[in-house]
Protein backbone atom coordinates (compact mmCIF):
# COMPACT_ATOMS: atom_id res chain seq x y z
CA UNK A 1 0.00 0.00 0.00
CA UNK A 2 2.81 2.16 0.93
CA UNK A 3 4.23 1.73 -2.38
CA UNK A 4 1.24 2.49 -4.23
CA UNK A 5 0.88 6.02 -2.61
CA UNK A 6 4.29 6.69 -3.44
CA UNK A 7 3.28 5.82 -6.79
CA UNK A 8 0.56 7.90 -7.45
CA UNK A 9 2.40 10.62 -5.43
CA UNK A 10 4.92 10.46 -7.81
CA UNK A 11 2.66 10.46 -10.84
CA UNK A 12 0.95 13.46 -9.34
CA UNK A 13 4.05 15.24 -8.63
CA UNK A 14 5.46 14.77 -12.20
CA UNK A 15 2.11 16.09 -13.50
CA UNK A 16 1.72 18.96 -11.21
CA UNK A 17 5.34 20.32 -12.76
CA UNK A 18 3.86 19.24 -16.73
CA UNK A 19 0.17 20.84 -16.52
CA UNK A 20 -1.43 23.77 -18.17
CA UNK A 21 -1.57 26.92 -16.72
CA UNK A 22 -4.58 28.47 -17.98
CA UNK A 23 -4.58 31.80 -16.43
CA UNK A 24 -3.36 35.28 -18.86
CA UNK A 25 -3.68 35.86 -22.56
CA UNK A 26 -4.17 32.68 -24.24
CA UNK A 27 -1.51 31.90 -27.51
CA UNK A 28 -2.04 30.37 -30.76
CA UNK A 29 -0.33 26.78 -30.71
CA UNK A 30 1.35 25.38 -34.22
CA UNK A 31 0.65 22.15 -32.49
CA UNK A 32 -1.82 20.04 -30.30
CA UNK A 33 -0.46 18.05 -27.39
CA UNK A 34 -2.51 14.71 -27.26
CA UNK A 35 -5.20 14.32 -24.90
CA UNK A 36 -4.31 10.88 -24.10
CA UNK A 37 -1.61 8.33 -24.18
CA UNK A 38 -1.32 6.41 -27.06
CA UNK A 39 0.84 3.28 -26.09
CA UNK A 40 -0.47 1.52 -22.03
CA UNK A 41 2.55 -0.14 -20.55
CA UNK A 42 0.11 -1.99 -17.95
CA UNK A 43 -1.53 -3.71 -21.37
CA UNK A 44 1.25 -3.85 -23.58
CA UNK A 45 4.06 -4.49 -22.41
CA UNK A 46 4.67 -8.05 -22.95
CA UNK A 47 5.68 -11.02 -20.06
CA UNK A 48 8.69 -11.10 -22.38
CA UNK A 49 9.68 -7.59 -21.91
CA UNK A 50 9.21 -7.59 -18.13
CA UNK A 51 11.14 -11.03 -17.86
CA UNK A 52 13.83 -9.74 -20.05
CA UNK A 53 14.29 -6.51 -16.81
CA UNK A 54 14.33 -9.31 -14.82
CA UNK A 55 10.71 -8.58 -13.73
CA UNK A 56 7.75 -10.89 -12.57
CA UNK A 57 4.64 -10.35 -15.20
CA UNK A 58 2.42 -11.70 -12.30
CA UNK A 59 3.55 -9.19 -9.81
CA UNK A 60 2.04 -6.15 -11.96
CA UNK A 61 0.07 -3.37 -9.72
CA UNK A 62 -1.58 -0.32 -11.66
CA UNK A 63 -0.47 2.92 -10.62
CA UNK A 64 -2.23 5.59 -12.56
CA UNK A 65 -4.62 4.54 -15.79
CA UNK A 66 -7.88 6.25 -16.39
CA UNK A 67 -11.24 4.22 -17.98
CA UNK A 68 -10.73 2.93 -21.52
CA UNK A 69 -11.94 6.68 -23.78
CA UNK A 70 -10.96 8.55 -20.87
CA UNK A 71 -8.90 11.41 -21.26
CA UNK A 72 -5.10 10.58 -19.65
CA UNK A 73 -2.06 11.84 -19.94
CA UNK A 74 -0.16 9.45 -17.97
CA UNK A 75 -0.68 5.57 -17.75
CA UNK A 76 1.65 4.03 -14.96
CA UNK A 77 2.12 0.46 -14.26
CA UNK A 78 4.42 -1.13 -11.82
CA UNK A 79 6.54 -4.92 -11.09
CA UNK A 80 8.43 -6.34 -8.91
CA UNK A 81 11.68 -8.16 -9.93
CA UNK A 82 11.43 -11.64 -10.07
CA UNK A 83 13.99 -12.55 -7.25
CA UNK A 84 12.57 -10.47 -4.61
CA UNK A 85 14.57 -7.63 -3.91
CA UNK A 86 12.48 -5.46 -2.76
CA UNK A 87 12.33 -2.58 -4.98
CA UNK A 88 9.19 -1.95 -7.46
CA UNK A 89 9.51 -0.77 -11.38
CA UNK A 90 7.56 1.50 -12.95
CA UNK A 91 6.90 2.15 -16.49
CA UNK A 92 4.64 5.17 -17.83
CA UNK A 93 4.22 6.44 -20.81
CA UNK A 94 2.74 10.38 -20.72
CA UNK A 95 1.50 12.96 -23.01
CA UNK A 96 4.30 15.19 -21.55
CA UNK A 97 7.74 15.40 -23.52
CA UNK A 98 10.88 16.20 -22.73
CA UNK A 99 11.12 19.73 -23.23
CA UNK A 100 8.44 19.53 -20.01
CA UNK A 101 10.94 18.41 -17.22
CA UNK A 102 12.84 21.56 -16.74
CA UNK A 103 9.58 23.28 -15.87
CA UNK A 104 8.48 20.41 -13.39
CA UNK A 105 9.69 22.18 -9.72
CA UNK A 106 8.80 18.92 -8.19
CA UNK A 107 12.13 17.23 -9.41
CA UNK A 108 15.82 17.75 -9.77
CA UNK A 109 18.87 16.36 -10.39
CA UNK A 110 18.89 16.15 -13.96
CA UNK A 111 21.41 13.82 -15.77
CA UNK A 112 21.82 13.09 -19.50
CA UNK A 113 22.29 9.53 -20.14
CA UNK A 114 21.52 7.34 -22.94
CA UNK A 115 18.83 4.99 -23.18
CA UNK A 116 19.73 2.65 -26.51
CA UNK A 117 19.69 5.33 -29.42
CA UNK A 118 17.88 7.61 -27.31
CA UNK A 119 19.07 10.68 -25.07
CA UNK A 120 17.34 10.23 -21.65
CA UNK A 121 17.47 11.98 -18.08
CA UNK A 122 17.52 10.89 -15.09
CA UNK A 123 16.41 13.35 -12.58
CA UNK A 124 14.60 12.42 -9.16
CA UNK A 125 12.13 14.07 -6.07
CA UNK A 126 13.14 17.15 -5.28
CA UNK A 127 12.83 17.91 -1.71
CA UNK A 128 12.85 13.87 -0.56
CA UNK A 129 14.44 13.05 2.74
CA UNK A 130 14.76 9.23 1.73
CA UNK A 131 15.96 9.77 -1.86
CA UNK A 132 14.76 6.17 -2.89
CA UNK A 133 13.33 6.89 -6.41
CA UNK A 134 14.71 7.52 -9.70
CA UNK A 135 12.77 8.41 -12.80
CA UNK A 136 14.66 8.09 -16.30
CA UNK A 137 12.57 9.98 -19.02
CA UNK A 138 12.90 9.41 -22.49
CA UNK A 139 11.51 10.32 -25.85
CA UNK A 140 8.86 7.26 -27.08
CA UNK A 141 5.90 7.98 -29.65
CA UNK A 142 4.31 11.75 -29.39
CA UNK A 143 5.34 11.75 -25.47
CA UNK A 144 7.81 10.27 -23.69
CA UNK A 145 8.33 7.30 -21.46
CA UNK A 146 9.32 6.83 -17.67
CA UNK A 147 10.77 3.89 -15.63
CA UNK A 148 10.85 4.42 -12.28
CA UNK A 149 12.54 2.66 -9.31
CA UNK A 150 11.53 3.12 -5.90
CA UNK A 151 13.70 0.92 -3.45
CA UNK A 152 11.55 0.12 -0.21
CA UNK A 153 11.42 2.04 2.78
CA UNK A 154 11.59 -0.83 5.13
CA UNK A 155 14.84 -1.85 3.22
CA UNK A 156 17.00 1.33 2.90
CA UNK A 157 19.95 0.34 4.15
CA UNK A 158 20.31 -2.49 1.35
CA UNK A 159 19.69 0.21 -1.33
CA UNK A 160 23.05 0.21 -3.80
CA UNK A 161 22.74 3.81 -3.80
CA UNK A 162 20.11 6.94 -3.02
CA UNK A 163 18.34 7.86 -5.48
CA UNK A 164 18.66 3.98 -7.19
CA UNK A 165 19.80 6.06 -10.30
CA UNK A 166 22.13 2.89 -11.41
CA UNK A 167 19.45 0.43 -11.04
CA UNK A 168 17.01 2.87 -13.09
CA UNK A 169 19.06 3.17 -16.24
CA UNK A 170 19.47 -1.01 -16.45
CA UNK A 171 15.86 -1.31 -16.14
CA UNK A 172 15.38 1.78 -18.90
CA UNK A 173 18.34 0.08 -20.72
CA UNK A 174 16.37 -3.59 -20.38
CA UNK A 175 12.90 -2.24 -21.73
CA UNK A 176 13.95 0.38 -24.07
CA UNK A 177 13.76 -2.33 -26.79
CA UNK A 178 9.86 -2.77 -25.81
CA UNK A 179 8.80 0.68 -25.44
CA UNK A 180 7.55 3.10 -28.92
CA UNK A 181 10.04 4.75 -30.63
Amino acid sequence: MRLRLALLSAAALLAAGCGTDTSGTPTPSTTEKPTTVAFNPCDELSAEALQAAGLDPATKKTSVDSPDGQPSAWKICFWRPADRTPYAVSVGSSTFTMDDLPSNETVTGFEDVQIGSRAAKTYHQANSPTMLRCFVAFPSGSGMANVIVDWDASERETAPETPPCTLAVEKAQQLEPYLPQ
